[in-house]
């Protein structure tokens, strides 16, 4: 008779395997989770940056007043904060309101629950608005946060260009 031999784990190897596997686990979960808001403050202050790149362009290129405003309801400007949805319009009428022949180019969605956001200078209004030639009238600051992540601060400089910079403040 030929000697067989039987291939396979034996209940110990496995149950070994399957409790290294569970420690690693337990020490890369935390990693993934500040991964993920990492990604998500990013993703948000990026979109602002893009909305007001684009409302600049639109303004030069169609020689007339664009406003990006918050909105909850993705119909009217409302003075809530940028953590809400946007809208970016050609503003032909009153400054700020979405009246008689303005025409809305973009809505934006909100970027999700846990962001937070804080406005001073120009963008404390909750709403900019870049002339024909692409400026502003003033300098405004808007701070992203997320719980346990650092401080994505969006400047506005009078030439109209919005620059994203991280800071050492924890939200």
């Amino acid at each position: 008779m030929a000697n067989r031999r039987i291939q396979g784990f034996t209940l110990f190897e496995l149950m070994l395997t399957l409790g290294l596997a569970a420690v690693l686990m337990g020490l890369a979960a935390p990693s993934i989770s500040d991964f993920i808001r990492s990604s998500r403050i990013s993703g948000a202050s990026r979109e602002l940056v893009v909305d007001f790149a684009l409302a600049r362009d639109e303004a030069v290129m169609r020689a007339a007043r664009v406003t990006v405003c918050t909105s909850t309801d993705m119909t009217t400007c409302t003075n809530q904060s940028w953590e809400h949805g946007r809208l970016i319009f050609v503003d032909g009428g009153v400054v700020g309101t979405i009246d008689g022949a303005d025409e809305v180019l973009v809505r934006t969605e909100p970027p999700g629950a846990g962001i937070t956001t804080g406005s001073t200078g120009i963008a404390a209004p909750n709403m900019v608005s870049f002339g024909i030639n692409g400026r502003l009238t003033g300098t405004g600051v808007i701070e992203v946060c997320i719980e346990g992540q650092r401080q994505r601060q969006i400047s506005l400089s009078r030439s109209g260009q919005a620059m994203l910079n991280r800071t050492d403040t924890a939200c």
